[in-house]
């Protein structure tokens, strides 16, 4: 017998974005590859942090990226992003 909480919440169907927040177990990182460090950067020993927002899919494939903070004019950005593309996760479970 479903609890009240189940019979509350309105369905998930396959495509529906939901907030990390509001799944029962967030998504879980499988794989992970480091981005490579742009020729030009190295050489000009730039270094920072960049901040990638990601779209999990419901198959764990990244489905979007987006740079929230970044290194201005740095190639360090786009390798960064372009390796966040590339990570899989186990999906997010919400309701069972």
């Amino acid at each position: 017998m479903p609890s009240l909480a189940e019979e509350q919440a309105p369905p998930v169907a396959r495509g529906d974005l939901l907030l990390r927040s509001s799944v029962d177990i967030p998504p879980v990182e499988v794989s992970r590859r480091n981005p490579t460090y742009p020729p030009l950067a190295l050489q000009m020993r730039q270094q920072g942090t960049v901040t990638v927002w990601a779209l999990i899919d419901e198959t764990g494939a990244v489905a979007d990226t987006q740079l929230l903070e970044g290194i201005p004019g740095s190639q360090l950005n786009d390798s960064a992003l372009q390796a966040v593309r590339g990570w899989t996760y186990r999906p997010a479970t919400k309701g069972g």
